[in-house]
């Protein structure tokens, strides 16, 4: 077979490229912002609900109709305008990948001071950022210990819960206090900076991870960063996970290209925004540790990687001023059941048959349910660890977060973007990358269906009819031939894209595990790649 060699674009060719995607999308999510003033989540301490045109458009049915379509309608149109991107993402090298995906941070503009859509978690990082400043413990105490909350706009379930993040997030946010005085649109602006702060870190560190892991650069970069349903729960909704998984991947990048120190504290930063970040420690201890010759060595950097994880997992803890007490709340957000958690959902129905013919109560068939599934992703974890030569690191991690989210007792949609980069760099074929666009499509119908999307639920949908509608978009766009199939995935005429990655191209070649004469690990450089598209025709 001959080899069929495609060229990258030019400059010019990619700034066009990058300019069919911004402009469009920028105009969309400028509605986004429109239809956000009728139909999203204000502060009650934020007075912009008393601005004259907006009350009118909020108190008038009409009018509160024709902002929630207006949402619906951008929402739509973001998500056709990423999927007609994939082709143009195609073969960028790794400058303009990045630049595809600060195409998302350009779209995340009109947004900035926009009322809050799709979750109103970021009120409650407001009401929290309150209580270290006013000498309160945000691990014993929930945010209704102050009279604040509610004008904060915080949810009233979250009042008497203690906080389950890490203490970066508490130095973060503390920091934000300081600096806007939890004044409503100076701290909602803040807290959307600093997610779109871990946008930032994808889009630069995304692409350097798909040529590590032998992938198509700006495939990885639209998939992972461009991706809708990024704008909507990081952009939009501003969920700290954004910051979480931007150190994580920044932290992993780092890592592999030799700065290993700091990449493990950048990764531990990230596992102190948020937990489930900390899942990536011990898989890059092992990948680092057998990258190396001789079981001194190994354990040498082992004992290196714990060292400098709990260095900065002591510094932060003491800068912040608080102990150790958010690992006891990581079970904080298992107070409220979702539909989109399996084991929950499972529990939940079969729980409701078996109370109703007198069996069991539903809550304790739910409490086994959910442990059942904890149980299985323990062990899916061990099993990962034990078996974590055979498969390339990144792929490992990414099937890690996945386990967690999938088999943990809740799921909420921006779960799925903690393991998103990492699958976009690795995916291993096209009917995968066709189940992870399915996937993301599915979750963004959900996104905007789900009751919380809005002020007040765009269609009075109920928490299992978006679950299904969800399911019905994620399987026909997985299992239908244009993203999922060979003729979604085909580029130019000139043949085939390398847009998935080879099972193989992140992991030590023997050379490299073979160490070096100084007894340094060999580093695994990246695949050389003169041209994005290398495979053989057909």
């Amino acid at each position: 077979m001959s080899e069929v060699v495609v060229s990258q674009p030019t400059a010019p060719e990619a700034g066009r490229v990058v300019a069919r995607v911004a402009v469009p999308g920028l105009a969309a999510s400028s509605v986004l912002a429109v239809g956000s003033l009728g139909a999203g989540w204000m502060a009650p301490a934020s007075g912009m609900g008393a601005h004259p045109l907006i009350d009118a458009v909020r108190s008038s049915e009409v009018g509160a109709s024709l902002a929630k379509l207006l949402v619906v309608v951008a929402a739509g149109a973001l998500v056709r305008i990423w999927v007609r991107a994939r082709p143009l993402a195609r073969g960028l090298g790794v400058v303009q990948a990045q630049q595809l995906g600060a195409v998302g941070l350009v779209w995340s503009v009109p947004l900035l001071v926009a009322p809050v859509l799709f979750s109103r978690d970021v009120f409650s990082y407001i009401a929290l950022s309150r209580l270290p400043s006013a000498g309160i413990d945000p691990y014993q105490h929930g945010t209704g210990v102050l009279s604040t909350s509610w004008s904060d706009g915080a949810d009233p379930m979250w009042f008497d819960a203690p906080a389950p993040y890490g203490p970066v997030w508490i130095l973060a946010s503390s920091a934000l206090f300081r600096l806007t005085d939890a004044e409503p649109t100076a701290a909602l602006l803040g807290f959307r900076l600093l997610a779109l702060a871990g946008v930032g870190l994808l889009a630069v560190f995304v692409p350097r991870l798909a040529v590590r892991a032998g992938a198509d650069p700006g495939t990885a970069a639209w998939l992972a960063v461009l991706n809708p349903m990024v704008l909507f729960h990081f952009g939009v909704a501003a969920h700290n996970d954004a910051l979480m998984v931007g150190l994580l991947i920044a932290g992993l990048a780092l890592a592999l290209g030799g700065r290993v120190g700091v990449g493990v504290a950048v990764v531990t930063l990230a596992g102190l925004v948020k937990a489930p970040a900390l899942l990536a420690l011990p898989f890059l201890a092992v990948y680092l540790a057998t990258s190396t010759p001789g079981w001194r060595i190994r354990i040498r950097v082992g004992t290196t990687v714990l060292s400098v994880a709990l260095a900065v997992a002591a510094a932060t803890t003491v800068a912040a001023g608080v102990g150790v007490g958010w690992v006891a709340n990581l079970a904080t957000p298992t107070e409220v059941d979702t539909w989109l958690s399996p084991s929950t959902a499972l529990g939940r129905t079969i729980g409701l048959v078996a109370e109703a013919g007198e069996l069991a109560s539903a809550d304790s068939v739910l409490h086994v349910a959910r442990l059942a599934g904890l149980v299985v992703a323990a062990l899916m974890l061990g099993w990962l660890l034990l078996t974590a030569r055979r498969r390339p690191l990144l792929r490992t991690i990414a099937l890690a977060l996945l386990a967690v989210v999938v088999l943990g007792p809740v799921v909420h949609p921006w779960y799925l973007l903690w393991p998103l980069p990492l699958l976009a760099v690795s995916v291993t074929s096209r009917r995968e990358l066709g189940w992870i666009v399915g996937a993301s499509l599915g979750l963004a119908t959900y996104t905007v269906a789900n009751t919380a999307a809005t002020s007040a639920a765009l269609f009075s949908v109920g928490d299992g009819v978006a679950v299904l509608a969800a399911a019905v978009v994620a399987l026909a766009i997985a299992l239908g031939p244009r993203l999922g199939g060979r003729r979604g995935v085909r580029g130019p005429a000139a043949g085939r894209e390398a847009d998935v990655a080879e099972p193989t191209r992140d992991r030590l070649s023997s050379t490299s595990r073979a160490g070096t004469s100084t007894g340094r690990p060999a580093w695994p450089a990246p695949t050389p790649r003169a041209d994005p598209a290398t495979e053989p025709a057909p």
